[in-house]
């Protein structure tokens, strides 16, 4: 048992030890995917950094970050995961509708600021810092 653990221990350090980042402004780093959606809806803005974290088993995840502020998440295949827009309403077109509905009901005159693609489901952060958990079908499950 002690020498699993210690194999396992050992396992962790060098894979957190090989980790590393990659920073760059090279829009063309990404994967195409991610490349597609920045330009859909973000290609009005610059890039300030875009970070590409490896471990020993290949790229992780992409992280962009505009000059002003906006950020962006992506997972390895170039999916979107998150998107931040401090205090500015995210593009409505990433939120389903049922979100957006329930949105506009219960919080009239709010906007989204953040949406997080969560296993299960979506976190939504308004405006005003309330944070909200809604299921895949965009139900409204709970606060947060």
């Amino acid at each position: 048992m002690k020498r699993t653990l210690t194999v396992l221990t050992m396992l962790l350090i060098s894979v957190t030890i090989f980790a590393s980042k990659i920073v760059t402004k090279d829009i063309k780093q990404l994967p195409t995917q991610s490349q597609n959606f920045i330009t859909t809806y973000f290609g009005n803005l610059n890039v300030q950094k875009i970070e590409i974290e490896k471990n020993l088993l290949g790229i992780k995840d992409y992280e962009v970050t505009f000059t002003n502020g906006y950020e962006i998440e992506f997972d390895k295949k170039g999916e979107w995961t998150k998107v931040d827009c401090k205090r500015n309403p995210i593009p409505g077109a990433l939120v389903p509708q049922k979100i957006k509905d329930h949105i506009k009901i219960e919080f009239k005159g709010d906007h989204i600021t953040e949406i997080k693609k969560k296993k299960g489901g979506f976190e939504v952060e308004l405006q005003n810092d309330i944070t909200l958990i809604f299921n895949s079908k965009g139900e409204f499950k709970k606060y947060d």
